[in-house]
């Protein structure tokens, strides 16, 4: 078994070399994958892209099941008209080539539909890192799922990790990955993943990403089966000019025995976003909190004045939980706000959320 080990930065450029591998738990694999990129740019016009061609081990059939590692960014101040204008953000995605073909090292991409044309891409994780703060921003990232998601490559067997980010400034602004990707054989039960990414600018009420179950799983819906895992990140950043304290809190529900249609009254049948208002919830109080949903991941973020956060979201001890027609799998932005005086404050959310389900 190997273990491939893929470094590039613009001073040093590429470098590949094989080590004995040291993770062998269970039959699982690890893919060492690092990438470092320094680039100027004043917004997301170019997508630079950073390959790997996948040991010889990974065959038809194998599974990517998580990662464990870090993802950062470092932005340099930027002061305009005399204020600390400084803030940067990078879309981190992890794809592999359905096609022959395999990018260059730093290649540049225009758009994601030129990405889809030449490569054909396939992903199998996105993460979202955001600072309205010079320096060093690092996300460690550590999951693995229960249940993995096939890995569909062509023939040139090349995965590939995509930086889309900008400090706005055209200052140097660094991203990088330090990565190790789990991956394993597939046993013979089928997965899929959906993703549950979105951004809010929400204020005092409650903003959702809610994805329908229905029987067959068509029209971006999600599969009647069993929910089996959650992975990803969530990123809140606020531009708050005070030192005044701000928190965003986080669930992801199921929600269940007619609750989804009761919660969100006439929602399209296909994934949406949703808002709370105070009188579309006038006595019935804010769904999330319903004894007929099940909270199956929670956390906060977190700061003060002008700052940002950045969290893992991982499955509960309610998983697995099983999913039928007419439920809904919600990501919820529960009352953001100013934890001195608990007055609503404008923040800005990204979710880069996944869940795993083995339909019936």
């Amino acid at each position: 078994m190997k273990k491939i080990l893929f470094s590039c930065t613009i001073v040093s450029g590429c470098l590949i070399g094989y080590t004995v591998p040291s993770f062998a738990d269970g039959g699982y694999q690890v893919i060492p994958f690092q990438a470092e990129f320094t680039k100027k740019s004043l917004n997301f016009d170019k997508k630079n892209l950073f390959p790997l061609i996948l040991p010889d081990y990974v065959v038809e059939g194998t599974k990517f099941y998580g990662i464990k590692g870090s993802f950062s960014t470092k932005t340099l101040q930027n002061i305009k008209d005399g204020k600390d204008q400084t803030s940067s953000e990078t879309l981190f995605n992890l794809l592999s080539s359905t096609t022959n073909a395999c990018p260059l090292y730093a290649e540049v991409a225009d758009s994601y539909n030129v990405i889809g044309r030449k490569y054909g891409f396939y992903s199998y994780n996105t993460a979202i890192v955001k600072q309205k703060e010079a320096g060093v921003k690092t996300f460690e990232y550590n999951y693995k799922m229960p249940d993995g998601i096939p890995m569909k490559f062509g023939g040139g067997r090349c995965i590939f990790l995509s930086m889309d980010g900008s400090d706005f400034a055209g200052h140097n602004y660094t991203m990088k990955a330090d990565l190790n990707l789990i991956v394993k054989v597939p046993h013979p039960k089928p997965v899929k993943t959906y993703s549950l990414d979105f951004e809010f600018t929400p204020g005092g009420l409650v903003s959702y990403v809610v994805y329908p179950v229905t029987k067959d799983g068509v029209n971006n819906t999600v599969h009647e089966g069993t929910l089996t895992g959650i992975y990803g990140n969530v990123s809140m950043t606020s531009s708050l000019s005070t030192t005044k304290q701000w928190q965003g809190y986080n669930r992801i529900v199921v929600y269940k025995n007619g609750s989804c249609q009761k919660a969100f009254k006439n929602h399209k049948p296909t994934k949406f976003a949703w808002q709370d208002t105070d009188q579309s919830m006038r006595g019935l109080g804010h769904s999330v909190s319903w004894p007929t949903t099940n909270v199956v991941s929670e956390m906060t973020l977190s700061g003060h004045g002008h700052g940002s956060d950045i969290k893992q979201m991982t499955g509960n001890n309610q998983l697995p939980v099983h999913l039928e027609s007419g439920d809904c799998v919600v990501h919820a932005i529960v009352n953001s706000f100013d934890k001195t005086t608990s007055a609503p404050v404008r923040l800005n959310e990204e979710t880069q959320t996944h869940f795993t389900v083995i339909p019936d």
